[in-house]
């Protein structure tokens, strides 16, 4: 169900989402919804029991039907893929995928932290997430916009547009504007990241600030390694002498 899609009478469209070997497309299925009928862990309606009914019936309906087409598709194609198998949902010609391919679709910085930020309250309101949790979600995508005004001129930027440069500009940013701390700093550029994660897949295929923001938790991970491994290496130089090194020596 496209939340972010939702009408002026608050209702919100159903979609049927069809993933082939890791592509993604989504048909619609010609009705709405109120979100808070959607039973997101079930992945069902809830509501009357007759309404509930008559869209399940459509979910299922819809499901067997893309089940047999992908039979049909197998059997005329080399491949299959989720753009041939809506067209073929929809009565439309089908062609190979390498005649046709469905143009990925696109989202800008801010839209996808909307997205991550509407399925985060989805997770609050099912009570598996915190709403101060949420509160920090809403804080970071602020800076973020803050940023891309400040130093791009710009109200929003593409995903795609986004380079690892980016990293230390919103770093430079967070520590110098707007006076954060070096791990405050780190805490945003963490959070933007994990957007960026939640994107890679659906609208870009590459995290452009991975190496950034690794960069820093490599060494505290090494840090760490290193103590472990020195604190084994003394331990078994002193196996069978007990009392050399107190149990808490490092």
């Amino acid at each position: 169900m496209e939340k972010s899609a939702k009408s002026k009478d608050g209702l919100a469209p159903v979609h049927v989402r069809i993933t082939v070997n890791g592509q993604r497309n989504e048909i619609s299925l010609g009705v709405k919804i109120f979100p808070e009928q959607w039973d997101t862990e079930k992945g069902r309606v809830t509501g009357t029991p007759k309404e509930a009914q008559l869209v399940s019936s459509q979910i299922t309906q819809a499901g067997a039907k893309l089940e047999k087409l992908y039979l049909v598709l197998s059997a005329q194609f080399e491949s299959v893929t989720p753009y041939m198998l809506k067209k073929a949902y929809q009565g439309k010609p089908v062609v190979a995928v390498e005649d046709r391919e469905e143009k990925p679709e696109k989202k800008t910085l801010l839209q996808a932290f909307t997205i991550y930020i509407i399925r985060f309250k989805e997770k609050v309101d099912h009570g598996s997430r915190a709403i101060r949790t949420l509160r920090k979600w809403n804080t970071t995508k602020d800076k973020v916009a803050a940023f891309l005004k400040h130093v791009y001129k710009k109200a929003d930027i593409p995903l795609e547009a986004i380079k690892p440069s980016a990293a230390e500009d919103l770093y430079h940013y967070f520590t110098t504007i707007e006076n954060l701390s070096h791990n405050s700093a780190l805490k945003y550029l963490k959070n933007t990241r994990q957007v960026l994660k939640f994107a890679i897949g659906r609208w870009i295929t590459t995290n452009p600030l991975t190496g950034y923001v690794s960069g820093a938790l490599v060494g505290v991970n090494a840090m760490l390694l290193t103590i472990q491994n020195n604190r084994a290496l003394r331990l078994s130089e002193t196996d069978g002498l007990p009392g050399a090194y107190p149990p808490w020596f490092f």
